[in-house]
């Protein structure tokens, strides 16, 4: 479900994201972030790398979020820009997917069960996710999100954010794309003139 109109009403988060960063045990720059989903064949550009520090645990992450320069100027026409967005997303991904090596298929997302926005959120904050391992299984892993300001209120709750498990085999499965390459010489009626 997806809230439109005024507000959701405020709420402030169970933690503020220092207490958050105290709890988690190993912190990430931007680059060691990124390298895991480059791992996966899945390379992001600069404009689309938001997320600049993480702090993650066993099923939780904590991830400082920052629209990149080039976005900057965009920005206001926003509630909810996708810059920051996409940065929470990323932040999920990467808590399904860091230990991919070690695993036969990546998690991409499906779906999104609900999306609140309590207040616009900043050009900085933190994206809070927390795998909900009651809704998840071995095939489809479950999180929520919460971007947070500095002082832990809620500004964006994302709920039932699941990403299903991508086997891959030779044969793509219906429904799926894949690029089949046919040589073809063009007419000669077609080339231009002195070809």
């Amino acid at each position: 479900s997806l809230q439109l109109g005024s507000y959701a009403p405020a709420v402030t988060a169970e933690s503020s994201p220092a207490a958050i960063k105290g709890r988690l045990s190993t912190m990430l720059e931007a680059d060691d972030f990124y390298a895991v989903f480059a791992r996966t064949e899945f390379d992001y550009g600069p404009v689309f790398r938001s997320v600049q520090q993480m702090w993650f645990g066993e099923g939780e992450l904590l991830a400082a979020i920052s629209l990149p320069a080039d976005l900057l100027s965009h920005e206001s026409s926003y509630v909810l820009h996708p810059g920051i967005m996409d940065g929470a997303l990323q932040a999920a991904g990467w808590l399904a997917n860091f230990d991919f090596l070690q695993r036969a298929h990546p998690y991409i997302p499906a779906s999104l069960g609900s999306l609140k926005i309590h207040s616009a959120p900043a050009l900085q904050c933190y994206a809070w996710v927390k795998e909900n391992s009651s809704q998840g299984t071995a095939e489809q892993k479950v999180y929520d999100i919460s971007l947070l300001n500095e002082q832990g209120e809620v500004l964006v709750a994302l709920s039932g954010y699941s990403l299903k498990a991508m086997h891959i085999t030779e044969e793509p499965a219906q429904g799926y794309v894949r690029k089949v390459w046919q040589a073809a010489s063009l007419p000669a009626a077609q080339l231009p003139a002195g070809q």
